[in-house]
């Protein structure tokens, strides 16, 4: 369950709580151990090879209410760590002590049922205005409580910067106002928040603007977040925009359809992830970057074509795709994620589950070049390929048709001839041209055998 939680405080995660318990110290460089409903880890600040500071690491996923404390067997209780809190999903309240130095970015990520973060008041390095979470100045806003009741939120003149996943899966949250002040946001600022309809910038502000609600920098030139809760099916992005930015259009489950301005240059990761909705957008031409993620889980989407100025394809950039019948790639080198490695990795561009075979596939028609690398990753994935405007004429050595080579093409082979046999009948490369999978013109024996002395070979890679 720790493992689980380290993993998922990287995308977003966490949070901390309280216990009573005292218990003895192990020595330097210890274990976790166990205080309460907090597990700690002791922490050597000075590098003298003496533990001297107590870090938050994990707690107790039944907590309502967290009161930190500030010393933990004589030591100091001095940070708290990623992935704390992520599974405490009844946490309403917690409580910061003086002795906090440090807050990892992450660590009051996915607390859904939060309303209030409480800061002692004698701290040097942190505070809370109506139970939200600042730097001791006021100037950086650390996080905004999830379930906090409020459908609008205007921040304050003064703060400089908003940190990253500040605006997290706010449920309540409308509209919010961002003053002039601010001049640096951190990644994801604002992520989840379904009832987000408008993001408000101060005219004054000489870094970022707002147009209809949908947040960009001062220039236009990168739409950063367009808010969930917006209720029309259709968007055009601003000509002047050449990028869209990392999440930015993220969890947008309305979207049916989104027009791209010619000059956009890059599409940041997760930039369409999870946009349900979404059924059709064209990548314009200009289009050099396509980030991981991009298209995660964009269960509509029907087709797309990848521009020739396009390098690469990363990371499960069209995991889960589940319409997706046809995908094009122009770039004749463009790298995809997962070709140059030893086993068959299809989550890239999958819309399938084989449960069969316990493997993401990819069932609709990869277009590409003719000896290109998207020609070469179908071939390695099983995905039906055909060369860009031609029509798609099957998978080599799919003899049974069902658009996969699978050992089953094998035993297909095997039937039929035999009962060709029986009849006195020929089977020709002509009545079944994926058959002829050695590629010498006839459908026989030695092409079954060829198929499965190549799939014993993917199965071993594997």
């Amino acid at each position: 369950m720790k493992l689980v939680k380290k993993i998922l405080s990287m995308v977003s995660a966490l949070l901390c709580t309280v216990g009573f318990v005292s218990i003895p110290f192990p020595a330097v460089n210890a274990a976790e151990n166990v205080y309460g409903e907090f597990t700690y880890t002791l922490y050597d600040s000075n590098n003298d090879g003496k533990n001297d500071s107590i870090e938050i690491t994990d707690c107790d996923e039944s907590v309502t209410r967290a009161d930190i404390p500030d010393q933990i067997g004589g030591m100091p209780v001095t940070r708290i760590k990623d992935g704390v809190f992520v599974f405490c999903s009844e946490l309403t309240e917690i409580t910061i002590p003086d002795s906090i130095i440090f807050i990892d970015d992450a660590a009051f990520n996915i607390c859904i049922s939060l309303e209030n973060i409480n800061v002692s008041k004698n701290s040097n390095n942190f505070c809370s205005l109506d139970g939200v979470l600042f730097n001791k100045n006021k100037t950086n806003l650390i996080k905004y409580p999830s379930a906090k009741k409020a459908e609008k939120y205007i921040i304050n003149n003064g703060v400089t910067k908003i940190s990253e996943n500040a605006f997290e899966d706010c449920c309540n949250l409308v509209e919010l106002t961002i003053p002039e002040s601010v001049k640096n946001m951190g990644e994801y600022v604002i992520s989840g928040s379904e009832k987000l309809e408008n993001i408000n910038v101060s005219e004054n502000n000489a870094y970022f603007c707002s147009i209809d609600g949908v947040l960009f920098d001062k220039n236009c030139t990168m739409l950063i977040k367009y808010p969930i809760g917006k209720t029309q099916t259709e968007y055009s992005v601003k000509e002047s925009v050449i990028k869209i930015g990392d999440g930015a259009f993220a969890g947008c489950y309305i979207l049916e359809s989104v027009a791209l301005p010619d000059n956009l240059k890059n599409i940041g990761g997760f930039g369409f992830n999870n946009c349900r909705g979404l059924k059709t957008i064209k990548l314009p031409d200009k289009l050099t970057s396509l980030g991981k993620y991009a298209f995660f889980n964009c269960i509509s989407l029907t087709e797309i074509a990848i521009p020739e100025g396009v390098a690469n394809i990363g990371e499960n950039t069209f995991f889960c795709c589940e319409s997706l019948k046809s995908i094009t790639i122009e770039n004749p080198v463009c790298e995809i994620y997962g070709y140059d490695l030893s086993y068959n990795y299809n989550t890239t561009i999958c819309n399938k589950y084989d449960n069969v075979n316990n493997e993401y596939i990819y069932t609709g028609i990869m277009y590409g070049h003719e000896n290109s690398t998207a020609q070469a990753y179908a071939g390695k994935c099983n995905i039906k390929f055909a060369v860009i405007g031609t029509e798609y004429k099957g998978v080599k050595g799919d003899a049974n048709g069902d658009g996969m080579l699978r050992a089953s093409d094998a035993a297909f082979i095997a039937k039929t001839l035999a009962k060709a046999s029986v009849k006195g009948e020929k089977v020709t490369a002509e009545d079944y041209p994926n058959a002829d999978f050695n590629g010498d013109g006839k459908v026989t024996a030695a092409d079954a055998a060829a198929i499965a002395k190549y799939l014993a070979e993917q199965s071993i890679k594997k």
